[in-house]
């Protein structure tokens, strides 16, 4: 077998796995989907697939170096959870899943998660996520017990065109949709070999734990996309057979009125490109015209198919969503316990358009927050200062005092 060309200088630096452990605490296993769900709204994508892939596969043309001979591949060639998107990854989204830990989205005004590290929930199923987007892939062997590092740490990136030349590392893609005679996947594919050990990182995962995530996950569907400013399908799928999906039913000129919303995020962050963008950001806030900040109203039809029950449903809202200032949210933002954390001053309803008796309306950061429900007839959606989990309220707001 030939031996395969070094490793592009996409890296995860070590000690790398110890900080993922330590992560791992703020993040349960229930947040897998969600947070995916989230980066993939943040990577403007319309549909998300999540499929529970029992097969394994073969181990004979892996990506394997004779100089690292004790680093074998074999180990991922298991059951998976695959989750694939339509969209690629940017220098950016290559950049915070290599610099595992940081925080990519700390101070990213326009993507919805807060913290950055929440791809990190992935490692409670695996030690190594595969990842192929556009015309790279990427192994980020933070255990360094797979593949060939690079000169600058473990984790191996190469040309997509590379792994369609070895059958049985390229067979776990292509029966997912990526094609052996093209030089690009036009798409995320994120595999998630489950570990079948403990290890370092984690425990043992098996296929039916991955089930059972995706259970609870069902039970949030129908609400998942209401906040959302992208992602407008999502379906979950095991071992080829659909399980459930859920999909909004755009009307009139609600595309247009969520790109008011994301169009005023976006002009501020091009006002600030390039310097301390949370302080920045703040203080174009307070510059902006008070009464003029956006609010939208629209229309919106959800329909999801549970194929394990045959139960289908419809709803139909009425989605408010907006920003909002004032001299209370100023001095909020502003506070000197807030001075690193992005917080910002928008909000939304999602208002049922058919009375239901037994109707519970949630709290939602783009996504539920938890299974909490209020008395409500509405569903409220906000910035809220969650945890990282987002299954909580963070004790942090204790700190900001009278404000």
């Amino acid at each position: 077998m030939d031996t395969p060309p070094d490793s592009d200088v996409l890296v995860t630096h070590e000690p790398i796995w110890s900080t993922i452990r330590n992560q791992m605490m703020e993040y349960n296993d229930s947040t897998i989907l969600p947070e995916i769900l989230q980066n993939a709204d943040d990577a403007n994508s319309k549909e998300i697939t999540f499929i529970l892939d029992s097969n394994s596969y073969g181990v004979n043309s892996l990506i394997r170096h004779p100089k690292h001979g004790g680093r074998d591949p074999s180990p991922l060639q298991v059951p998976s959870l695959v989750i694939i998107n339509d969209s690629v990854f940017k220098e950016k989204d290559w950049k915070g899943i290599s610099l595992n830990g940081t925080g990519s989205k700390q101070k990213d005004v326009n993507a919805v998660g807060k913290f950055g590290r929440g791809f990190n929930s992935v490692y409670h199923l695996t030690d190594c996520p595969q990842i192929v987007s556009g015309q790279t892939f990427y192994m980020p062997d933070v255990l360094g017990k797979y593949y060939p590092p690079c000169a600058d740490g473990n984790g191996y990136s190469q040309r997509y065109e590379y792994l369609t030349s070895l059958d049985d590392q390229f067979e776990p893609f292509r029966v997912h949709g990526c094609k052996k005679d093209e030089k690009v996947f036009n798409g995320t594919m994120i595999r998630l070999p489950l570990r079948t050990d403990d290890s370092q990182i984690g425990v043992a995962k098996t296929v039916e734990d991955v089930k059972e995530l995706f259970q609870r996950f069902i039970a949030m569907g129908p609400y998942s996309i209401l906040f959302l400013r992208n992602v407008r399908k999502m379906t979950l799928i095991v071992d080829g057979i659909k399980v459930f999906e859920t999909e909004a039913e755009q009307a009139g000129d609600m595309t247009a009125k969520i790109n008011t919303i994301k169009d005023f995020l976006s002009n501020i962050s091009k006002i600030i490109r390039g310097q301390d963008t949370l302080e920045q950001f703040r203080h174009h806030l307070g510059q902006q015209n008070w009464s003029g900040f956006p609010v939208v109203h629209y229309p919106l039809g959800v329909r999801s198919h549970d194929f394990e029950s045959g139960l289908v449903s419809s709803s139909k809202w009425l989605i408010t969503l907006g920003y909002h200032y004032s001299p209370t949210i100023h001095d909020i933002i502003n506070h000197k316990s807030m001075k690193t954390t992005k917080l910002i001053p928008t909000a939304g309803i999602a208002t049922p358009l058919k009375h239901d008796p037994n109707f519970r309306g949630r709290l939602f950061c783009y996504l539920p927050i938890g299974t909490m429900t209020t008395n409500l007839p509405v569903h409220i959606h906000g910035y809220f200062y969650t945890t990282s989990s987002l299954l909580s309220f963070s004790s942090k707001i204790a700190n900001l005092g009278s404000s």
